[in-house]
């Protein structure tokens, strides 16, 4: 006896494509999950952005993956983000634009070394007059949406 045996390879086939399936729909609620519960240590990052840049791209994969295989769950998700987040792109370009004046000015903090006893740095009064100019350029701006204005 060799112990092999003769079995329907189709009914197995089945089981392994249920799996996936279920793991496809598994993964989907994880890397939703995260999205929305995403916030960020750093001041200067505006977590919001990144969740809505991140949503945009799983509405995406699932609407290729519904080409796919019309899940029940998929498509809830997919239709929610689709009738959610069109709401929700004017405030985030708006959103984008603050993100760039908020690098600005992390950049020019960063440019600017801590004074040592070796070196002094370039002053406090210099810093000044960068994050002035920043700011001085965003004071000129008109037309700023209330997501920005408040």
């Amino acid at each position: 006896m060799s112990g092999l045996t003769v079995c329907d390879i189709s009914q197995s086939i089945q089981v392994v494509t249920e799996v996936t399936k279920t793991q496809v729909v598994q993964g989907y609620a994880q890397v939703l999950q995260q999205s929305l519960g995403r916030t960020s240590s750093n001041s200067f990052d505006l977590a919001g952005l990144k969740l809505y840049t991140d949503l945009k791209a799983i509405e995406q994969s699932l609407a290729r993956c519904l080409q796919q295989h019309q899940d029940p769950f998929l498509k809830l998700w997919y239709q929610t983000l689709t009738d959610i987040l069109p709401n929700y792109q004017n405030p985030f370009v708006s959103i984008a634009m603050a993100q760039t004046w908020l690098d600005d000015i992390r950049s020019s903090l960063e440019v600017a070394p801590l004074p040592t006893k070796e070196a002094q740095g370039i002053g406090g009064d210099e810093v000044a007059r960068q994050l002035g100019h920043i700011l001085g350029g965003l004071y000129t701006i008109e037309n700023l949406t209330p997501e920005i204005n408040s």
